[in-house]
């Protein structure tokens, strides 16, 4: 699987790099957040080498090449429900411990955090990933999950408007500051257990 990310890759770079510089970012951002070993990847210094100009093959390692041929794998139309209830577990390609994910598992998750990523202020944008990388693991997991839930109630209407929930006070700040649908993230942050959701208020990226 090494050549093959490799062929990819030479082909994906450039492309990745022709995107607007604000576009490399969103897009990369996707990837990491559904990428299976993100704790193995120096999102910062990726970011860093985007703005500078240096992001280069040389100095990309396999995770890194991942992500960006992640960017150009298109997916089937998929059961987005499908995503959080199914308890199979994805077939994970590997060579020497390195992840190589062309399994629509992935790139349907992908799609799903895309239309957070897509409604999040892009003028945020950085902010807001440098408050999520500030984080530790397990707050890291309460934001990937909101993200998740946003994204997989995206175009819920079935709610009678009588009942559909209301942005709560706690999160209304954070909602407005990053543009975020108020249906969705009321509904992101409702469907979190009563636990989850004391863990969501405490996080330092929850208070803008």
């Amino acid at each position: 699987k090494k050549k093959d990310i490799d062929k990819k890759f030479e082909i994906n770079l450039e492309k990745f790099k022709n995107l607007p510089k604000e576009r490399q970012i969103s897009e990369l951002f996707t990837s990491y957040l559904v990428h299976y070993y993100k704790e193995e990847i120096d999102l910062k210094k990726i970011i860093k080498e985007i703005e500078d100009d240096s992001l280069i093959e040389e100095r990309c390692d396999y995770y890194t090449k991942e992500l960006i041929n992640s960017i150009f794998e298109r997916n089937q139309r998929i059961d987005f429900n499908s995503l959080l209830t199914n308890v199979q577990e994805p077939k994970i390609y590997t060579n020497k411990n390195i992840t190589f994910n062309e399994h629509s598992f992935y790139l349907g998750r992908k799609d799903v955090v895309k239309k957070f990523v897509k409604d999040l202020n892009k003028k945020n944008l950085k902010e807001f990933i440098e408050n999520y990388v500030s984080l530790d693991t397990r707050q890291k997991k309460t934001v990937e999950k909101f993200i998740m839930n946003y994204g997989r109630y995206y175009d819920l209407k079935d709610i009678p408007k009588e009942i559909t929930p209301k942005v709560p006070k706690e999160i209304n700040p954070f909602v407005k500051k990053y543009t975020l649908k108020r249906k969705s993230s009321a509904v992101s942050f409702y469907v979190f257990e009563g636990e989850e959701r004391a863990d969501f208020l405490r996080l330092p990226i929850a208070h803008v």
